[in-house]
């Protein structure tokens, strides 16, 4: 495992477990014991994914001492007004059995964000959460807001990412700034559109590996955090033994070059982000 450092001096894996929609008990626990088992530290969950409960049982149960462990959660925007994000993270950690995550984002730029910023810099001074950042901020705009009212600059950006939807612009002004991107749909949810493309599936050949690790491995040489989700224990151990070869420079300009700037989030998922933000 790579680890990489965040603007407060916080060290990160930069592979972890994602568990979004990973909401069966059985199979979400079972998930994560897995990835903890094959050398897995980070997992990322959110209050909105409804398994916060069971990740916890998991994270109890591999017996792994807490502070060897990265947990990621979210607030969703119906609790980002008043005091609302406070009493949302102490749940999530009632939930997840834990005093404290490593890393607390806001879910969405929407809503009253910035009066939810401003709670998790004093969570984050209370040691509720060690590191603070945002989720599904795509703009360069959406980042240099932090600089008009904000003590605390975010850690991490996280936002889909993956060969066809790069946000050049956005990575270029993060890294300027000293934010990490965590890409969540790392491997563009399985989707042919990308798993097929033909520079992929030649270099999955040369290098003996898998598409989805190359795709991997692409990220990590990026120097994005990457969070894919299975629940395949194949598929777990195959996405952590990403870190014994390299792709050269040559090789990482021609999985640039596929960039379409395409989501490879499905229609009915942006609706159902869209309801939740409305009716919650």
């Amino acid at each position: 495992m790579e680890f990489l450092t965040l603007n407060n001096g916080i060290q990160i894996p930069q592979l972890g477990i994602g568990t979004y929609r990973l909401n069966d008990p059985d199979i979400s626990e079972q998930a994560v014991l897995e990835a903890l088992r094959d050398g897995y530290r980070l997992v990322d969950t959110a209050e909105i994914y409804h398994n916060e409960r069971y990740i916890g049982s998991a994270l109890r149960e591999c017996g792994l001492p807490r502070e060897s462990l990265f947990v990621t959660t979210k607030i969703w925007p119906a609790h980002y007004r008043g005091d609302r994000p406070r009493r949302a993270l102490e749940h999530s950690l009632k939930r997840l059995g834990s005093d404290y995550v490593d890393l607390l984002l806001l879910h969405q730029y929407f809503g009253d964000w910035k009066n939810a910023w401003k709670q998790l810099e004093r969570m984050q001074e209370e040691g509720l959460a060690r590191s603070i950042g945002v989720c599904n901020f795509y703009t360069v705009r959406s980042i240099a807001e932090f600089d008009s009212f904000a003590h605390v600059a975010p850690a991490v950006d996280q936002v889909e990412c993956h060969p066809l939807i790069q946000h050049g612009a956005l990575q270029h002004y993060l890294e300027g700034v000293g934010i990490r991107l965590m890409a969540w749909y790392p491997l563009g949810h399985g989707n042919t559109l990308l798993l097929e493309q033909p520079v992929l599936m030649e270099l999955s050949r040369q290098y003996r590996k898998s598409v989805p690790q190359i795709i991997l491995r692409w990220h990590i040489q990026k120097g994005h955090i990457v969070i894919p989700k299975s629940t395949n224990p194949r598929h777990i151990k195959a996405d952590i033994n990403v870190f014994n070869f390299t792709l050269t420079e040559e090789e990482m300009k021609m999985i640039d070059g596929l960039n379409m700037g395409r989501s490879l989030l499905r229609r009915w998922e942006h609706l159902e982000k869209i309801k939740y933000c409305i009716l919650r």
